[in-house]
């Protein structure tokens, strides 16, 4: 997904770019844990078939979640948790007159969120 542009930002597009990188920063880190324990992961997966690849993906996550619970370390985020409660205390959305065009394959994915 592709957050929207800094030019055409009202109050609730500046949550959405903030949510969004906030979740990269998230799977950046959970794939690094990931790659610290599975090797493999330094190397392309070599498979024809995208549904075994989500299937291998999926089951790295399960066991990653195994092992971390085995090892009796939860997971800690870096980030500090009030820092979205913070964000919205206050605001008042704009009115989205001020919206310029955007390109439709970018549109349609934020349009679920």
């Amino acid at each position: 997904m592709r957050p929207y542009p800094r030019r055409v930002l009202n109050n609730k597009k500046r949550i959405f770019n903030y949510r969004l990188s906030r979740g990269r920063k998230t799977i950046k880190c959970a794939f690094g844990m990931m790659y610290s324990k599975f090797k493999v992961l330094s190397t392309p997966i070599l498979c024809v078939y995208e549904e075994t690849i989500i299937s291998i993906i999926r089951y790295m996550c399960v066991l990653h979640n195994f092992i971390r619970n085995r090892e009796g370390r939860a997971y800690q985020p870096q980030y500090n948790r009030g820092t979205e409660i913070n964000m919205n205390i206050g605001i008042e959305l704009e009115n989205e007159n001020n919206n310029l065009p955007t390109s439709n394959s970018a549109s349609g994915l934020r349009l679920p969120i």
